[in-house]
């Protein structure tokens, strides 16, 4: 087995193994029913497609029988966009249950737009706090699920 096909398993693998955990977290919310939905039945969907998704990356890797070639790295830039993005959303992680959803989506927004993108620090911040308030919003209030509050 190639270098690609063998990265396409070990990813597919590992993120079967955490779609698994997500989906144990998502059950043990309150589901409800397709007439009055819970908090947790968006998770369900979202775990069981993930899970879908994953095994699929697992068949192909297994059942391809074409040769993908090496597997090439990110460099240069590409390695700086990948390494930005994966150290902005550990901060996000780490910073969530002391600041909550709103102010960490919102600082993880601004980063990602400053950082990854083409956008001014006044746009980023103006993105990245319209963007926090949205996905709260989002799931707080329209899909009724508990966020992270600040825990300071």
């Amino acid at each position: 087995m190639d270098g690609r096909r063998l990265g396409r398993l070990a990813l597919g693998l590992v993120s079967a193994a955490v779609a698994i955990g997500y989906l144990v977290s998502a059950y043990n919310m309150p589901q409800g029913d397709l007439a009055s939905p819970g908090p947790g039945m968006f998770p369900m969907g979202v775990g069981y497609l993930w899970a879908l998704a994953s095994v699929v990356v697992v068949l192909e890797a297994i059942l391809s029988k074409q040769d993908a070639g090496g597997l090439d790295l990110p460099r240069g830039f590409e390695l700086r966009q990948a390494l930005v993005f994966m150290g902005t959303l550990v901060g996000f992680i780490a910073i969530l249950p002391l600041l909550g959803f709103v102010i960490s989506a919102s600082l993880y927004a601004t980063a990602c737009l400053k950082l990854l993108g083409p956008y001014s620090w006044i746009r980023a911040v103006a993105y990245g706090v319209a963007m926090g308030i949205a996905t709260a919003f989002l799931f707080g209030d329209v899909l009724a699920l508990p966020l992270p509050t600040p825990g300071l």
